[in-house]
């Protein structure tokens, strides 16, 4: 792959310290976890709410038959969202481009992997090939294939490796879930953010 890599120096700030997830890189993410306005247990029975929020991210406190609003859900993403900022700008030992940078928070988003893996450790050698092909087996949970997270780690390579970002031109929004969902412009999504 012929993206190039700028090495940290030793005893510099780190050059993706001023990096936050763009707009698009959100739309991503939501576009893969959708926003949720009442507490549900998520597939490990854990309250969750917004967009995967729970408990454990600080924030709202997702309980039984709480129901929140699309800018607090929104404003609650983007705190969260700075954890798995922190992790990827720790992790990565390289200045990254906007998309690079988006595609491993959503991964880190979604699996909690960027520090503990080895994706970090091919991109910090710079073998981005081989970090991409390591980030398309985290596709399983509970030892079972599932084709949304193949469809979540395509998407994430392909922003990775060639700045092409899923086209998003509505999010789905549940007032409750299981239920059925409403689909809500991104422009109206986009109104929300800071």
């Amino acid at each position: 792959m012929s993206i190039p890599l700028s090495p940290i120096t030793p005893g510099t700030a780190n050059p993706n310290a001023a990096l936050r997830t763009s707009f698009n890189g959100m739309c991503a993410i939501i576009q893969e976890e959708a926003i949720v306005l009442r507490t549900y247990p998520d597939t490990k029975k854990v309250p969750t709410i917004g967009v995967g929020h729970t408990a454990a991210a600080g924030g709202i406190i997702p309980t039984p038959g709480l129901t929140i609003t699309l800018l607090q859900a929104v404003q609650q993403f983007q705190k969260d969202l700075v954890r798995f900022e922190t992790h990827v700008k720790n992790a990565i030992k390289f200045k990254l481009l906007q998309y690079q940078f988006d595609a491993l928070v959503s991964f880190d988003f979604n699996t909690g992997a960027i520090q503990s893996g080895s994706v970090d450790d091919f991109i910090n050698a710079k073998k981005l090939g081989p970090a991409m092909d390591v980030l398309m087996h985290y596709e399983k949970a509970g030892g079972v294939v599932l084709q949304d997270l193949v469809h979540r780690r395509t998407h994430e390579r392909d922003m990775f490796e060639h700045g092409v970002y899923p086209a998003v031109p509505y999010l789905q929004v549940f007032d409750f879930y299981p239920g059925k969902g409403k689909l809500v412009s991104v422009n109206t999504i986009r109104s929300q953010f800071n």
